[in-house]
């Protein structure tokens, strides 16, 4: 688990990953690019329904959310919540 804090945005989310500051296995790695690919889906399904779209079990995406430093895939999805209202806000 990450020692800082949980990133507040989906560019800090990445930038751990590109930086190598966060390390993924295999799995999580699958899991985190489906989240990146389809956060509209991470931001409004359960973690189960998103874990099965995915082809993990539901285990990895709770794993993934605290690898991040969250607490549950709950806190994960607020990331990504906020993500499509910021982009909301910035449309026309």
């Amino acid at each position: 688990m990450s020692s800082q804090s949980p990133p507040r945005t989906l560019a800090e989310l990445k930038a751990q990953i590109i930086s190598r500051e966060i390390v993924l296995s295999t799995m999580l790695e699958k899991t985190a690019r489906s989240a990146f690919d389809a956060p509209d889906l991470v931001a409004f399904e359960t973690g189960n329904a998103f874990a099965r779209r995915t082809g993990v079990p539901p285990q990895t995406v709770d794993r993934l959310a605290r690898r991040f430093g969250f607490r549950n895939f709950r806190d994960f999805r607020g990331v990504f919540r906020a993500h499509l209202l910021e982009i909301a806000e910035k449309s026309p």
